[in-house]
């Protein structure tokens, strides 16, 4: 498993390395402090394969643009804000949320004043500054600060192929979930809408996917204590991409009673799965109201309520998920466009991490 944050990195980086590159882009990964590269992504296979990763880091004075795509504390941006005042060079930097700052009590230690120093430094050195979904641009906008840079609202989308849906043969009740356990991510809301469910008489089984997080003790306990664990409640820990196709091949309903998210991937990724998703009734959710999509307030009855109603919804074949790639095909646009590159010519030097 990779967090959300990785897996958009990755394929970013995919996308624009097929996209530059024949337009004469290099798209290497950038040291901004004097350290060796460290090599800790090798041991994971998905990110192993990351076409920018894997090649020789560059130097800040070695680069025509500075794309920040991760969420990195610990980048040296006053080297970069001195880099610019040498030779003028576009930054570009992707957002992906602020919930540290609007919610802290979901993280350990002091999220709050740490990722609030990072953002306001990325921020300061940034020409453009994209963010994944509109509540997210007015999540930043609402900080109140002075944003020197463009904002550019450019959605994320699955990172698997669009298939059809697949429903169990029987008409069972089939859920999934993927997700990391931690506070925000309503996996006690989901437990207690799976035992009303139950109780109600419904063939159901819920496929919870995801490890375990912080603050997540009371959930975890919940989870291992129950009666249906290893029946019709199942918990994966540890789960890569072919398993959770897998898994989602035999399931109907994918579920994300979360309480807030930059972007949220599991909703596109559900779609694309081929799975009606019953996702919050939240901002972020409601933005990107779609076909075979339900929305639940946070509460075991209203969400057990939605699942029923997706369980007996026909499913809209017609709706085209949006997609990582479509994602790349819009960041590369833009990289292109500030790097003055005609489609096809010319020679610059990118900054892919």
């Amino acid at each position: 498993m990779v967090t959300g944050v990785q897996r958009v990195v990755r394929e970013a980086h995919m996308s624009l390395t097929d996209l530059l590159s024949p337009r004469g882009v290099d798209v290497a990964p950038l040291h901004t402090r004097e350290f060796p590269r460290r090599q800790e992504f090798r041991s994971n296979p998905y990110l192993a394969a990351d076409p920018v990763l894997d090649q020789r880091p560059v130097a800040p004075q070695d680069v025509d643009a500075f794309l920040f795509l991760d969420l990195n504390t610990h980048a040296d941006y006053a080297r970069v804000h001195r880099e610019k005042r040498r030779r003028p060079r576009p930054v570009i930097s992707l957002v992906h949320d602020i919930l540290p700052i609007l919610h802290p009590e979901w993280w350990v230690d002091d999220p709050d004043r740490t990722f609030r120093i990072y953002l306001q430094q990325l921020l300061s050195v940034s020409d453009h500054v994209i963010v994944s979904t509109a509540k997210v641009r007015d999540d930043v906008t609402s900080l109140g600060w002075r944003i020197p840079g463009e904002v550019h609202v450019i959605g994320l989308g699955s990172s698997f192929r669009q298939r059809a849906t697949d429903p169990p043969p029987d008409g069972r009740m089939s859920l999934l979930y993927v997700s990391t356990v931690e506070p925000r991510k309503g996996h006690d809301i989901l437990i207690a809408s799976f035992d009303r469910l139950r109780a109600r008489g419904y063939d159901v089984d819920l496929s919870i996917v995801g490890g375990v997080g912080w603050r997540c003790d009371d959930i975890v306990q919940t989870i291992e204590s129950h009666p249906d664990l290893g029946g019709r409640l199942r918990w994966y820990r540890g789960a890569g991409d072919l398993t959770v196709a897998t898994l989602a091949r035999a399931c109907s309903i994918g579920v994300f009673p979360t309480a807030d998210e930059g972007y949220g991937l599991f909703l596109e990724e559900g779609l694309a799965y081929g799975l009606k998703m019953v996702v919050s009734d939240i901002p972020v959710m409601r933005e990107r109201a779609q076909p075979n999509v339900f929305f639940a307030e946070r509460n075991p009855t209203a969400l057990a309520d939605a699942i029923v109603r997706a369980h007996e919804a026909v499913w809209d074949a017609s709706h085209v998920v949006r997609s990582m790639h479509d994602f790349g095909d819009e960041l590369a646009g833009l990289v292109g466009e500030l790097l003055h590159v005609p489609a096809g010519t010319g020679r610059a030097r990118g900054q892919g991490r």
